[in-house]
């Protein structure tokens, strides 16, 4: 197990401050413990060092850039505020002198979740989810997002979060802002886990930046269908 003793920066949304704490990671690397490779660099469960007790359920994003380390932060705040789907936990993390990353809430709850997003790690996650409980894996492969209603309320669940992000003047800047997460207990969530591609403070005509997040928005209907044709592909292949 590899430990870092780091600082962990959390913004005070109420008070409008940062708070800094010395802390410590722990890289369990005796398990699977990649989440998959980001932009920036690795995701990876890592438990940390809080209020004095070791807290679980954590992923480290790995930034090589403290300038967008420190913009991730930043957006958070802001669609905190402006009440958009975020993760519970997230952090700027801070090793020596330098910004190296987040630390944010483990979106697959120790692979029994499957996160949907573009990354190219789609069969991996999934992969891991299926040999950790198969369950959620077989569910999603049944998944029908084709149904008309269901559909529907997708789409409008997308809408209601492309129009506040709009509202608040944050624009969506590519097709991968949103992230998909399937629960174990069938339930679909949207969520916005990646700040990379989220501007703040759009010049955009308001009319113009809704129609822009809701293209961008609706980008995860095309992977959430992606991530079912791979759990049924997986399924079928132990049922054969």
């Amino acid at each position: 197990m590899e430990h870092r003793n780091v600082v962990l920066i959390k913004a005070d949304i109420k008070k409008s401050i940062t708070v800094a704490k010395p802390s410590r990671l722990e890289f369990q690397h005796d398990r699977p413990d990649s989440l998959g490779r980001g932009e920036e660099g690795q995701v990876g469960h890592v438990r940390a060092s809080i209020r004095e007790r070791s807290v679980g359920g954590l992923a480290f994003k790995e930034y090589h850039s403290e300038g967008r380390a420190a913009h991730a932060l930043k957006s958070y705040v802001q669609l905190k505020k402006a009440g958009l789907p975020v993760p519970s936990t997230f952090r700027l993390v801070k090793e020596g002198e330098r910004y190296s990353g987040i630390l944010m809430t483990d979106l697959t709850k120790d692979w029994n979740d499957v996160l949907i997003t573009s990354n190219q790690t789609k069969r991996f996650v999934i992969g891991n989810v299926f040999r950790n409980n198969s369950s959620t894996v077989k569910s999603l492969a049944e998944y029908d997002i084709e149904n008309p209603e269901r559909l529907q309320d997708l789409k409008a669940r997308l809408s209601v979060i492309a129009i506040t992000a709009a509202k608040h003047g944050i624009e969506f800047n590519a097709h991968d802002v949103l992230s998909a997460i399937y629960h174990a207990d069938g339930n679909l969530e949207f969520i916005i886990s990646d700040m990379g591609n989220v501007h703040l403070n759009s010049e955009l005509p308001l009319q113009d930046l809704e129609s822009r997040n809701t293209s961008s928005a609706n980008g995860i209907l095309l992977m959430i269908s992606e991530a079912k044709a791979i759990a049924k592909e997986m399924t079928n292949q132990v049922t054969r």
